[in-house]
């Protein structure tokens, strides 16, 4: 415990100074008068003005120092018309991800990288809003029939006969849909032995948060969550009243969900801590899931089994697979079909068209407050920077960084940390056993800062794409699949490798505007976004 404050610590201190532009002269080129020991630089006196424009000079700040310091802010901050919030971070990302805009919208030549072409491909596909709505609600059908119908929408035409939940959810995996909606299931670091990796089942990720979905209907929230349920079925050709009566089955199973998602009891937080299992002692403890077919057939490749009996598997909430198992026991088919493709209908609707995304929103403003739609241009920058991460980090620091502004945050990196060991080196108030162990973790951190070297060669970033096969560029939904399955093939490929602890592509997110301490890597990360110019 101690060593992790003090660590968080290190992180504070680290933040503080991140969050300053960063200019290259900074930290080089003789930013100190020697006389006064005052920095004058560009950089500095540009630090210096973002800082004195948030005081509030009128605050004591022994009576009230978070006023004294951001008072200015929180009173002259204007939160726009799409947004909820406005922080110091959404300005610093609105700089970044105007940054991304410019490179995104630059034509594709024919000489350029085959990622950066991907990533503007990408971005026009979005941005495309006549070809989105000349496609309307077409890809969402496709999907329909590609996973065997939607029920509330077949009406008498679909058989039950036909239908496996487990099956439903292979489809997806294959399509490049989420496989989460029962339980999740993904590969982590082993936090017994971070040297390699272990599978990770969690609880289903739900469309609202657990602690406002369980109250139910009668919620104000929940029930405008179900009547935007029947409105998109509607659109996609159900007949209403079926889709309410259909629909309201599939939100109390939901709800559900959402229950036994919740600890009921102090040994039910015990139990989240850490639960190792097998496939063989899951078997025995929740027979309704084939839990031998289901996991290989998600991660691994199809008809490979890559997974045996004795796999070390982590649990994270027992108590939830003993609820689930009780719901797929009592759960009618019929129900579980609906409440299946009705969540990927809904993690689909923002790539189809306007009458459906508007209908989005309206949720967003029932459950949020009034938001404004914003311009469609971030909207797709920000899908494009998820889909394609790598690829438009790339086009980030090799557009917008340097190696001389690298070193100049590493150098910041290492002085911070230097004054950190010394300071706790000097501690008194520590035990001796603890101040050990401390300065042992300070010692063991590890520095990643502004990107990865990788994302320079534009040969590695490619090869990463190199299965991608974008066969009709005007298709948008169909191409967002593809690059979603290829990174959940990439995260499923690492259960059997060891843990690479400065890998590339798991720090290859360079746009990120955040600076943090990874837990289990022990590790300070300090990305370009943050560093931002």
């Amino acid at each position: 415990m101690g060593t992790s404050v003090i660590c968080i610590c290190l992180l504070c201190i680290l933040k503080i100074v991140s969050t300053l532009s960063i200019s290259e002269d900074s930290f080089l080129e003789n930013p100190i008068i020697e006389d006064d020991n005052i920095c004058v630089s560009e950089g500095c006196v540009r630090s210096a003005a973002s800082i004195l424009a948030n005081v509030d000079k009128s605050i004591n700040p022994c009576d009230d120092f978070y006023k004294f310091a951001c008072g200015k802010f929180t009173t002259d901050a204007k939160v726009d018309d799409d947004k909820l919030a406005q922080t110091t971070y959404s300005a610093v990302n609105n700089v970044v991800i105007d940054k991304v805009r410019r490179v995104l919208e630059q034509p594709i030549q024919n000489d350029e990288p085959r990622h950066s072409k991907l990533a503007k491909q990408m971005f026009a596909c979005c941005i495309d809003e006549r070809k989105l709505e000349e496609h309307g609600i077409s890809s969402l059908q496709q999907l329909l029939f590609k996973v065997g119908g939607w029920p509330v929408i077949m009406g008498s035409n679909w058989n039950e006969l036909d239908f496996q939940w487990t099956d439903t959810i292979y489809k997806f995996r294959d399509l490049g849909m989420s496989v989460d909606y029962l339980i999740d299931i993904s590969i982590k670091v082993n936090p017994k032995d971070t040297t390699s990796h272990i599978i990770e089942l969690d609880r289903a990720t739900l469309n609202m948060n657990s602690l406002y979905l369980k109250r139910g209907i009668k919620d104000k929230m929940v029930n405008s969550y179900y009547r935007y349920m029947v409105d998109i079925a509607v659109e996609l050709g159900a007949e209403k009243q079926m889709a309410k009566a259909e629909l309201r089955r599939v939100l109390d199973f939901e709800v559900k969900l959402a229950r036994i998602s919740l600890f009921q009891s102090l040994n039910e937080i015990k139990d989240f801590m850490i639960s190792e299992s097998n496939i063989t002692t899951l078997t025995n403890s929740y027979p309704k899931v084939p839990w031998k077919e289901y996991i290989n057939r998600l991660i691994c490749r199809a008809d490979n089994i890559c997974v045996h009996d004795n796999q070390k598997i982590m649990v994270i909430m027992p108590s939830y697979l003993t609820g689930l198992e009780v719901l797929l026991k009592f759960t009618p088919k019929r129900v579980l079909a609906n409440y299946l493709i009705w969540r990927a209908v809904e993690s689909s609707v923002a790539f189809s068209n306007r009458r459906l995304r508007d209908r989005q929103l309206l949720l967003q403003e029932d459950l949020f407050g009034r938001i404004a739609r914003g311009p469609r241009w971030v909207e797709c920058v920000n899908v494009v920077s998820s889909v394609v991460d790598l690829a438009v980090s790339s086009m980030y620091v090799n557009n917008f960084f340097n190696l001389k502004t690298k070193k100049s945050s590493s150098k910041m990196v290492e002085n911070l940390r230097e004054e950190f060991y010394r300071t706790l080196t000097n501690a008194e108030w520590m035990d001796p056993i603890t101040k050990k162990n401390a300065l042992e973790k300070a010692e063991a951190i590890e520095e990643f800062v502004a990107y990865p070297d990788e994302l320079l060669d534009y040969s590695i970033v490619d090869k990463y794409y190199s299965k991608v096969q974008l066969e009709d560029d005007s298709d948008y939904f169909r191409s967002v699949l593809q690059l979603i399955k290829l990174r959940c093939d990439k995260s499923f490929e690492k259960l059997h490798t060891p843990v690479n602890k400065s890998d590339w592509i798991t720090h290859g997110q360079a746009i990120t505007v955040n600076a943090f301490y990874n837990l289990v890597e022990n590790s300070i990360q300090l990305p370009a976004g943050e560093l931002f110019l």
